[in-house]
């Protein structure tokens, strides 16, 4: 499971909810048609839990569809927020592992996880999805990787321009993963380990393109919202505080490894000159989902 630290500081929790995409209607529709082939003649289900819900971007678009949602995070900061933005009454958020569901034996219409089983010990919510799902129900895993970078640039062709900004967004992100690196890795395949670890021979994949017009300001908040990112900053600012006392913030800022994705960014493509705000690029994420019928037990 998800060190809880990377997702539990105020300062993560806001940019998560603010920066992070949000799931389109498609992407419901993918798993719920899923879910009516198993049972033809339901409009609505009785029940879905999610774990890992964060601040409950999925947790919203699913609800509608279900008599009663459970929705779980471990980071007590995620489900304040995830109750400050709820929309419906018949939703409730709680703190929980999703190696542990609080959920009776067949009782799951939907599991759903966004953006969150890369950070599972498998096994172990395998067998809790075995354990609560109903014969007829489903396991949705829905995720996403870096985005493809499309920047609004005069001197550099476009096609050339994409493919700078987003490798060097890949190659920063690794570079600071240290041993969240196989997380990372996961995501940008589409979740090929996770999907061939699932109790199932009934698999089906779909995949919803998103795109966002952002600021280069924008994207660097997209970064922030990243734990890998909030991980690895605090290892160096408790670095340097050790050596040298709190750090001033001209430190801070030149030690700040999303500013300096930014710079290079910026230097690379020839707008060193110009403010973030001005800077303006397209967002294109690729979300996958993952749903999968007849889980057979484990253990």
């Amino acid at each position: 499971m998800a060190n809880k630290a990377l997702y539990e500081s105020k300062e993560i929790v806001k940019s998560y909810s603010v920066y992070r995409p949000h799931y389109s209607q498609q992407i419901a529709d993918h798993v719920l048609d899923e879910l009516k082939k198993a049972s033809p003649s339901k409009t609505t289900f009785d029940l879905m839990v999610e774990v890992g819900c964060g601040s409950g971007q999925a947790t919203n678009l699913f609800a509608p569809y279900f008599n009663k949602v459970l929705a779980t995070d471990i980071s007590e900061e995620q489900i304040k927020s995830a109750r400050q933005r709820s929309e419906f009454k018949h939703v409730s958020y709680d703190i929980g592992k999703a190696e542990k569901i609080n959920a009776k034996d067949g009782s799951v219409d939907l599991l759903l996880a966004a953006e969150a089983a890369h950070w599972f010990n498998l096994k172990e919510f395998y067998s809790e999805a075995s354990r609560i799902i109903k014969p007829n129900g489903c396991l949705a895993l829905i995720g996403y990787g870096c985005p493809k970078i499309k920047p609004s640039v005069n001197k550099m062709n476009a096609e050339d321009a994409s493919s700078l900004a987003t490798s060097l967004l890949d190659e920063s992100l690794l570079e600071i993963a240290g041993e969240d690196k196989p997380v990372c890795l996961e995501t940008g395949s589409k979740y090929s380990g996770i999907c061939a670890e699932i109790p199932s021979t009934k698999i089906n994949r779909f995949s919803v393109k998103q795109a966002y017009d952002w600021s280069l300001t924008y994207l660097r908040g997209f970064y922030h919202s990243i734990g890998i990112y909030q991980k690895h900053m605090k290892k160096i600012r408790e670095e340097l505080q050790a050596q040298s006392g709190n750090p001033s913030a001209e430190d801070d800022r030149s030690i700040d490894v999303a500013e300096v994705f930014v710079e290079k960014l910026k230097r690379k493509l020839d707008l060193a000159s110009l403010n973030d705000d001005d800077i303006k690029i397209t967002a294109e994420f690729e979300v996958f989902i993952i749903v999968a019928h007849s889980l057979s037990q484990i253990g």
